[in-house]
């Protein structure tokens, strides 16, 4: 490197000026020229040390020691130490010096200085000067060292933090995999059944059951190619431009998902007093949370009714779903593996607002699942005047609100559509909330 050179260039100057000033002393014993050599010799690799930095330093240590000895030149050990520092430096494999060393070559150059004695060199300024070398020296190791290691320290942090963030993406895929598969083929598979049961004895209400099964595969492939296209997106400078992906899920989707619960015998009181715009990841956390409850649900405890409260108020998002189905399912243990992944799922997505879940058999029958984001915010939306309701899905009526937003996907069953605010503001009429306020919960399993 030029930066280097220059220094190399420098150190033989001050050196060469040395050793010209003190012409005619007859300092070292050697004839001019050899002194030229020797400072030379320590001068000149400096160019090369972050080339070969091994080879350098011992070389430049060697010719510093001879001129300590030889009282060549004042403070010789410059350019060791400037050396020293960049073997230090260097990679691990590189920097196999230990100080200990140094140390004992310094220390054996002093105690051979000493007893040379004053013939050798101009006594006391010798020894003065060996004694600056050895504290150059470990300074010069020390340093060097310590840039070593705060650069490993910072590839060794930016490389676990790459792993962390590919592990997380890995995490959060494998989560979405799972709310799309789980949700999807438990409802495919009820209706399987069902067809199976019924196609000779009713046969309309069979093919009933295989347009649902159609239906939800569709809905299914929709999602995993949402999920996959985040994974397939070209790379930057491609040509190639990657398809519009589906939008996420929101609360807008959550009366389609009271609609496919209900297809699996479950009936669900869903309300929703959520007045402000989600952030995206804090709907679309909403919106796994009540599918995933909802499928457990329907595998575990339908036929049977749940309520599904979604509210947000001074700041903070509330979730709610429980039903009665029969008995009390217990907890599955999520240490273990295989049961209770969904458990798991929506434990992870709620800790990742840094909010609190809670999931377990109800008294008497049922189970509850509850949680709350904190702080997740939202912007408000301006009040339309509609009159929002509750909607009962499954059995009972189900009343649509007209809140100047766009049509829930399916409509509602009995012929009348629901739509909903692109706030997703929807509120209950007193006294019609299915499964009262305090028995809010979720089915999961």
């Amino acid at each position: 490197m030029l930066g280097d050179a220059v220094a190399a260039v420098v150190y033989l100057a001050v050196l060469a000026g040395q050793v010209l000033a003190r012409v005619g002393d007859g300092a070292s014993g050697l004839p001019l020229w050899a002194d030229l050599v020797v400072v030379a010799g320590m001068s000149v690799p400096v160019a090369l040390r972050r080339y070969r930095p091994v080879p350098v330093f011992w070389g430049v240590l060697a010719l510093s020691v001879a001129a300590a000895l030889l009282g060549v030149v004042r403070e010789p050990m410059v350019g060791a130490a400037l050396t020293l520092y960049t073997m230090a430096a260097a990679d691990a494999r590189r920097s196999w010096v230990p100080a200990w060393i140094v140390g004992s070559l310094s220390a054996a150059a002093a105690v051979l200085l000493v007893l040379s004695g004053p013939s050798r060199g101009p006594g006391i300024e010798a020894d003065m000067s060996v004694g600056v070398g050895v504290l150059l020296l470990a300074f010069s190791w020390s340093l060097g060292r310590g840039t070593r290691d705060r650069r490993l320290a910072t590839e060794r942090f930016a490389r676990q933090h790459a792993e962390q963030a590919v592990a997380e993406e890995r995490l959060r895929i494998a989560r979405e995999m799972h709310d799309v598969v789980a949700h999807s083929l438990g409802l495919i598979t009820v209706k399987a059944g069902v067809a199976n049961h019924v196609a000779q004895a009713r046969p309309e209400e069979g093919r009933d059951a295989l347009r649902v099964i159609e239906s939800t595969g569709r809905e299914a492939l929709i999602e995993l190619r949402r999920v996959l296209d985040v994974l397939r997106s070209p790379a930057e400078g491609s040509e190639a431009e990657a398809a519009p992906a589906p939008p996420a899920p929101d609360l807008a989707g959550l009366p389609a998902l009271a609609e496919r619960a209900a297809l699996t015998g479950v009936r669900v009181d869903l309300e929703v007093d959520v007045p402000v715009r989600l952030p995206e990841g804090v709907a679309l956390t909403v919106y796994r949370i009540v599918q995933e409850a909802l499928t457990n649900v329907a595998r575990h405890a339908a036929p049977a009714r749940a309520s599904v409260l979604v509210a947000a108020d001074s700041g903070d998002v509330r979730v709610e779903i429980a039903d009665d189905g029969p008995g009390a399912r217990t907890l599955p243990d999520v240490r273990g593996t295989g049961a209770g992944h969904g458990l798991i799922g929506m434990a992870e997505r709620v800790a990742m607002h840094h909010g609190t879940f809670t999931a377990g058999p109800r008294p008497g029958r049922g189970f509850r699942v509850a949680v709350v984001l904190p702080g997740a915010g939202g912007t408000p939306v301006p009040p339309a005047g509609a009159d929002v309701r509750t909607q009962q899905v499954g059995g009972a009526e189900t009343a649509g609100a007209e809140t100047g937003g766009a049509e829930a996907a399916g409509g509602e069953p009995g012929g009348e559509d629901g739509r909903r605010s692109s706030g997703h503001g929807r509120r209950a009429e007193p006294g019609s909330r299915g499964g009262g306020r305090g028995g809010r919960g979720g089915a999961s399993g």
